[in-house]
């Protein structure tokens, strides 16, 4: 199913005037953020929607991650070694390291991460890069030792950098019981914070880990607020009842810049707003879909919706990233040959303009979440334009469980649209969303090809990047990955996200780029 799995990145300078807010704010010791749905999962692996991820990432840890500088640094390991065949990835692991419940973090608990996510009866929803592990041995309680079936270069990014499982809080439920446990509301972490409360549609609090095995967290708490509607979240930052709000809404960028005490930063963020084009009917022939893309506005969109807060998307890789195909560019807004496209594929208008094809109209419906209004002012934009290219389309504003859902327009077998973003990254590990083999068949399934593409060219080439391990060679293979997305249009890429975060004055510590965030424990208010 795919999902918008953006991670919202909050940050700030240092503020040194002080807060001009009508509200009290946090007490100091407090950072409020704000997600917009109501967390569906904690556990990393089982969750469907962003808003869980806003939680959960202060929770877990991985072996390696990567810091703000772009660059790998080792958090629950503190080495590793690669054999030269690059079948083998041996991880030392910190010593003294306890879970959020006091009890210890072995091998055993890496070794058993992997069986949690390869358990087909367990609702995992992301498993890329786990399936490429023959076997894991723990030899030691401080070693553990991936054997791979064939060599495997993002095995870093896709499961060194994974959040580590506690062994001991699942060991012997069922899969059942494991898609149904307290631990998804309330789970056991090595990270810097520990949920301590989660009360649906309001609120997830978390408390500072006495047992974390980095610095001590400077906060004593996070408090993430549930408020789906984006005027409501900006309000609450005038007010002072925010400590940040990432990602400014574009059309209030000016009223936020005048609040008293608040702090602008703004950046380059990896992720990517998309049209996912579901290839039920008419979306099957390529020609209807880069004749879409044609009639897609999107420099208006960037211009008039997003403020000149985003930079166009030809790709699925940042621009300003290694991976990026800077030999491409966005396809220009052009009526007349996105209609002259559909005539090549057989349309014709129908009295009422609409066109048709053996007597079946084309019709794309356009849906979008509607907590974010830019989406839902661009998918009004869109529709405009594609009605004017012949399309039959109507829009449709709902939930992202609604939109992501078992119910939702991905599953009912009928042509479809739909606008969200996509947290790429800054890595070009991209399988699980173009490989023909990660095509979901229901919304609990791993994958995120529910725009159900497929092409055998584009398989091997994902195949051969996968096991290229010389790092040009798998550039130019990226390279055509990301021609064939032009030229295929699986999806429509908008474009890339430039985050506006409004940070209060008594905010600390904060700094983010393209590439993540200070450390969370780093973080302070006064």
């Amino acid at each position: 199913m795919r999902r918008a799995l953006v991670m919202v990145i909050v940050c700030g300078l240092l503020a040194l005037h002080p807060s001009g807010f009508a509200g009290a704010g946090p007490a100091p010791g407090t950072l409020v953020l704000v997600a917009s749905d109501n967390p569906d999962n904690l556990n990393p692996y089982l969750h469907s929607l962003l808003a869980s991820q806003q939680v959960y990432r202060f929770v877990f840890d991985g072996l390696y991650r990567i810091n703000r500088d772009g660059d790998w640094e080792p958090a629950l390991a503190t080495g590793e070694r690669i054999s030269p065949d690059g079948l083998t990835w041996t991880y030392f692991l910190r010593p003294g390291v306890r879970w959020s419940d006091g009890q210890p973090f072995t091998s055993a608990d890496v070794r058993f991460t992997w069986q949690l996510v390869t358990n087909k009866d367990v609702h995992i929803s992301y498993a890329t890069g786990f399936d490429r592990i023959a076997a894991v041995d723990a030899p030691t309680p401080a070693t553990v030792v991936f054997h791979l079936k064939a060599p495997y270069a993002p095995f870093r990014e896709q499961v060194a950098a994974a959040p580590v499982m506690p062994r001991h809080v699942f060991e012997g439920l069922s899969a059942d019981q494991i898609n149904h446990a307290p631990f998804n509301q309330k789970p056991v972490g090595t990270g810097p914070f520990a949920v301590s409360e989660f009360a649906t549609d309001d609120h997830v609090t978390l408390t500072a880990n006495p047992y974390y095995w980095g610095p001590k967290p400077r906060l004593r708490q996070i408090v993430v607020r549930i408020v789906p509607d984006q005027n409501a979240q900006v309000n609450l930052l005038q007010a002072g009842e925010l400590s940040i709000l990432g990602g400014v809404p574009p059309a209030r960028l000016g009223e936020i810049r005048r609040f008293p005490g608040v702090t602008l930063q703004r950046y380059l963020a990896p992720v990517y707003a998309l049209i996912q084009l579901d290839e039920y009917q008419f979306l099957r022939d390529v020609r209807v879909r880069q004749a879409l893309d044609f009639a897609t506005p999107k420099a208006s969109i960037i211009k008039d919706i997003m403020r000149g807060q985003a930079e166009p998307a030809a790709g699925d890789m940042v621009p300003n990233g290694p991976w990026a195909n800077r030999r491409l560019s966005p396809r220009p807004y052009d009526s007349a040959r996105a209609r002259a496209l559909l005539r090549d594929a057989g349309f014709a208008p129908g009295r009422d303009g609409v066109l048709a094809k053996d007597g079946i109209r084309l019709e794309v419906p356009l849906w979008t979440v509607s907590s974010r209004l830019y989406f839902v002012q661009a998918m009004q934009l869109i529709a405009q334009s594609w009605r004017a290219a012949g399309i039959s389309t109507e829009t449709h504003a709902v939930s992202s469980a609604a939109l992501f859902g078992q119910n939702g327009p991905q599953w009912n077998g009928k042509d479809a649209a739909l606008i969200f973003s996509w947290g790429q990254g800054v890595f070009p590990e991209n399988r699980i969303n173009w490989a023909s083999s990660y095509i979901p068949t229901d919304a609990n399934s791993p994958g995120e090809n529910a725009e159900r593409y497929r092409s055998p060219e584009m398989d091997e080439l994902l195949d051969q990047a996968d096991r290229t391990l010389d790092a040009a060679r798998r550039r130019a293979i990226y390279d055509r990955i990301q021609q064939l997305e032009y030229l295929d249009v699986p999806v429509i890429f908008l474009f890339w996200n430039v985050n506006n975060d409004a940070v209060a004055a008594n905010v600390l510590g904060y700094d983010a780029t393209t590439f993540g965030t200070t450390p969370p424990e780093t973080w302070s208010t006064r």
